[in-house]
């Protein structure tokens, strides 16, 4: 449209939709100032106390981090990207179609991003190299700036940026909230996603204005402050694989509700080897509720784990065992839930009962009448 209206007219287009949006508000007003007192007053409860969690919290520490420096690299490479633009392209319209056709394809990549490969990350790698992939990438862009800093190296780590930040890093940043108790979080992550969020603006700000405007620095020379602060981000983020560590150890050991939605919703590397690490060596109450988090959210992965804990000392654990084998319909297992079949517990029999009869590569019909027939404890389980 900037070839056509000219970027100047683009202008009275904005002015519309910023009136179209007015509307829209004028609209909800009712609604709106409704909930303005229910507001304020949550404000004020969630303000008091939210500064001393996140000085206590190095999990919070940690994440506040990642995000301010996620804010300073991301203003850094904007003056960068303008930059290169106010530099490479003459004349105001051609700016404004070069602006117009560089975010509309990046929204594109973005969502692209978002449905095929930010689900896949995190489920295969984890949140480790799901943290990673942003500041590294943009450590390769702004070695390009470094070397050659022209339009389309500019334009590269900004697409970088843009590509990852609000897709694959933005969901990763949402899953490390998830191990923090629930009145933490409420208290503690509006301090972290507006006052870090504003804090880390204001310092790139800073930052920019002592190196450009004092120090008289160009755009091959910002890249050093990028890369000092991609440094740091990335320290931050190896950190940030203990601390979320140690927050699942946490809440397995006090079987909080939180890790219910993070395991059932969530799954992810990380959160996988916790529960490995609980089933092969955590008391029985923690292995028994590792199993039962198992049971609703079934994961292949762990089938190994699951079927060395058959001859545990724990019926319960037993039981357990093979109901999250069955739930996760993993087969091949059939050899060693078969001396089950004579288990001192009932409920373990039964569960072993239904295990063979699905998995024990005979038809399960034929099967079940071989377990009725059975004259030993075998046939109880089966009746049951």
């Amino acid at each position: 449209m900037a070839d056509r209206l000219g970027t100047e007219d683009l202008l009275l287009v904005s002015v519309g939709i910023l009136a179209l949006c007015a509307f829209i508000v004028w609209l909800l007003r009712e609604e709106m100032e409704a909930g303005e007192e229910a507001s304020a007053r949550l404000t004020e409860d969630l303000s008091q106390g939210a500064f001393s969690l996140l000085r206590d919290s190095s999990h919070l520490r940690t994440i506040a981090a990642i995000l301010g420096l996620t804010i300073i690299v991301g203003t850094l490479l904007d003056w960068q990207f303008n930059r290169a633009v106010e530099l490479h392209i003459v004349g105001e319209d051609a700016k404004t179609e070069f602006f117009g056709k560089f975010f509309a394809i990046l929204n594109v990549v973005s969502i692209s991003v978002q449905v095929v490969f930010t689900g896949w990350v995190l489920r295969r790698y984890g949140l480790q190299v799901a943290l990673l992939v942003l500041p590294l990438g943009l450590a390769v862009a702004s070695a390009g700036i470094l070397a050659v800093p022209v339009l389309l190296t500019a334009s590269l780590a900004k697409g970088t940026e843009g590509a990852l930040r609000y897709s694959l890093d933005q969901a990763t940043r949402e899953l490390l909230f998830l191990p923090v108790p629930t009145h933490v979080k409420y208290k503690a992550k509006p301090l972290v996603d507006l006052a870090i969020y504003r804090g880390g603006t204001g310092v790139g700000g800073i930052l920019l204005l002592l190196a450009v405007n004092v120090a008289g620095l160009g755009i091959r020379e910002v890249s050093v402050l990028v890369f000092v602060a991609l440094g740091l981000w990335i320290a931050a983020a190896l950190r940030m694989r203990r601390e979320f560590g140690r927050s699942l150890r946490r809440l397995i050991g006090v079987q909080d509700v939180r890790l219910e939605e993070l395991v059932v919703g969530h799954l992810n590397a990380e959160t996988i080897e916790e529960l490995r690490r609980t089933l092969r060596g955590g008391e029985v109450e923690r292995i028994t509720y590792a199993l039962a988090l198992l049971e609703r959210a079934p994961t292949p992965e762990l089938a190994r784990d699951l079927r060395e804990l058959l001859d545990h000392p724990d019926e319960e654990v037993r039981r357990r065992a093979v109901a999250t084998l069955s739930k996760m319909r993993s087969e091949g297992h059939a050899d060693d839930v078969r001396p089950l079949l004579e288990d001192a517990s009932l409920d373990v029999r039964t569960e072993a009962v239904r295990y063979v009869c699905e998995f024990g590569g005979v038809d399960p019909a034929a099967q079940m009448e071989s377990f009725l027939s059975d004259e030993s404890e075998v046939r109880l389980a089966a009746v049951g």
